[in-house]
């Protein structure tokens, strides 16, 4: 499988279909959860600029699964409301939920319980993911839900528009962090992007930039790469909406 052309059918899809619900809604925030968030909030928000459209304050938490294949209780995520607190009681009237894929909505539901932990009112939310299997009534926690899939997720494959990265660009980042033995395609897009990625201390996640400083010592031309890549996507982004 050409994982390349995966992750460009994944990203033009995504910013096409994130282009459109745009054009006919107005959102008041974005929000999102963890590593494939932060990248999905980034995309997002290079549509607005390609669009000349202000972008909406964004909500982004580092959130663990809400359950596991048996559904099991894995963490709960109302205990991070503490680290939000400027978010107490925020209007988020109707914001746009943006994620690389969703499958079972556990992503979503660990944010929601941190949300609503924050006591933040939502009116409705609008969903922008791959289709892994999503299944929803048109509301997710008696909260009306509009589901907009770019497509169907392809089987077993995840993250998928973090494989678009060129190999100029990827190669450099995955050298200069070649002791991280489990890094992925996500988190180096994140380096790429400036990102944090999401880590755990004492058993509670957070946002650690543990993998920019490291890959800014292996790598001291970082910022170049960072640069380059960034207007490599700013540009394919233009190029999916022009399409």
């Amino acid at each position: 499988m050409n994982m390349h052309q995966v992750g460009h059918k994944s990203l033009e899809a995504f910013v096409k279909s994130t282009q459109g619900v745009i054009t006919e809604a107005s959102f008041d925030h974005v929000i999102a959860a963890s590593d494939s968030g932060n990248l999905a909030t980034h995309i997002t928000h290079a549509v607005y600029n390609a669009l000349e459209l202000a972008p909406p304050p964004v909500f982004v938490a580092p959130i663990f699964r809400h359950v596991d294949k048996v559904r099991t209780i894995i963490f709960d995520n109302s205990l991070q409301a503490a680290n939000f607190s400027e978010w107490e009681g925020r209007d988020l009237k109707k914001p746009l939920f943006t994620d690389d894929e969703i499958w079972r909505g556990n992503t979503l539901n660990g944010l929601l319980d941190l949300l609503m932990a924050l006591r933040a009112k939502i009116d409705d939310i609008t969903l922008v993911a791959e289709d892994g299997g999503f299944v929803h009534d048109d509301n997710i926690r008696g909260i009306p839900l509009h589901y907009v899939p770019p497509k169907q997720r392809v089987p077993e494959i995840y993250n998928a528009f973090s494989y678009v990265i060129p190999d100029e660009y990827y190669w450099p980042v995955k050298g200069a962090l070649h002791d991280e033995l489990d890094i992925n395609h996500k988190q180096v897009m994140c380096t790429l992007l400036g990102l944090p990625v999401k880590d755990r201390l004492h058993g509670m996640p957070f946002f650690s930039s543990r993998l920019l400083a490291k890959a800014a010592i292996g790598l001291p031309d970082l910022v170049s790469y960072q640069d380059g890549f960034n207007a490599w996507l700013d540009h394919t982004v233009k190029d999916y909406m022009n399409d």
